[in-house]
């Protein structure tokens, strides 16, 4: 049974006689984080960002009540997304997630709505939250068998029923000589 309680900030602090001190969040109703003592709590006061108890054994303690969601801070940062900090804590903490781990599956779409994120933000902290790379890696071209250095001579293919043909040709030695020529005159070492 509660036998005192505080207001700070978005959060009710309720003091115990079983010697717990308790924040619950005002928007969900659930408890966000347990604190004990070895007394139990007779008053409480909001202090700084937190809040003071006074217990039946004479002891007075401040509380802090910085909220922080384990690996949170990372995920957002490894997705590319560091502006998304406060509104991930606050949806965090409306829930009473401690843990990034509890995100996936049925409350991630929540999650990312409530980020507001771009679209490609969002990809990417989805992305992160079902633990693949933020950015998907990029697909290599499609190589046939044949060989790079000599394409071949000839491909043929149809588009829309019409025959289309493409052919190469190496230029000759003549051709070749030609091009160097036109790049200007070469300096020479004596």
């Amino acid at each position: 049974a509660a036998t005192c309680l505080a207001v700070v900030g978005e959060e009710v602090v309720t003091g115990c006689m079983d010697c717990g001190i308790r924040a619950w969040s005002v928007t969900s109703g659930l408890c966000t984080r347990t604190m004990r003592d070895s007394a139990p709590c007779s008053a409480l006061c909001p202090f700084g960002v937190g809040f003071a108890s006074g217990h039946g054994s004479g002891a007075i303690n401040q509380w802090e009540l910085s909220f922080s969601v384990r690996g949170l801070a990372e995920l957002l940062q490894q997705a590319r997304a560091p502006d998304a900090v406060q509104p991930a804590e606050r949806w965090c903490k409306q829930m009473g997630c401690v843990d990034v781990a509890e995100i996936p599956g049925k409350h991630q779409r929540s999650f990312l709505d409530a980020l507001q994120l771009a679209p490609l933000e969002r990809q990417r902290v989805a992305r992160v939250l079902q633990g693949q790379d933020p950015v998907p890696p990029k697909r290599p071209a499609q190589v046939d068998d044949g060989d790079l250095a000599s394409p071949p001579s000839s491909v043929q293919g149809s588009r829309d029923g019409r025959e289309a043909q493409v052919s190469f040709r190496p230029p000759s030695r003549r051709e070749s000589d030609r091009s160097s020529m036109s790049k200007g005159p070469v300096a020479q070492d004596d």
